[in-house]
């Protein structure tokens, strides 16, 4: 029997060029505007490593990593060094740009001997 695994969707909403979409499963994932973070959100008013997603237990949390540049989760600021769990329909902001969370599903096959 297949097993699900929860993954997350993040989307820009601001974007007017194109489609940024960014689907993460486990682990760390920073976002900012250096071009090695795997969300790279260029805009001047996001720094160079902003926040971090971080997938703890058994779902995703938001971390902001600068406290000179805003960071906000459902219109209210998240100080730094806070976590906030993050949840399908939740609108994040970092510095100007708005990114909208979603859930994502995703199916594995389990093609071990005997499953």
């Amino acid at each position: 029997m297949p097993a699900l695994a929860q993954t997350l969707r993040l989307t820009r909403v601001d974007n007017l060029t194109g489609l940024e979409e960014y689907v993460l499963f486990t682990g760390a994932a920073p976002l900012g505007s250096d071009p090695s973070c795997p969300i790279h959100l260029a805009h001047p008013s996001v720094s160079p490593f902003h926040a971090q997603v971080l997938w703890l237990g058994q779902s995703f949390w938001l971390e902001p990593l600068q406290a000179n540049r805003p960071t906000r989760v459902g219109g209210k600021p998240v100080s730094l060094d806070h976590l906030v769990p993050l949840r399908p329909e939740m609108a994040v902001r970092v510095g100007e740009v708005e990114v909208a969370v979603a859930a994502y599903a995703q199916f594995f096959l389990d093609f071990t001997p005997g499953h």
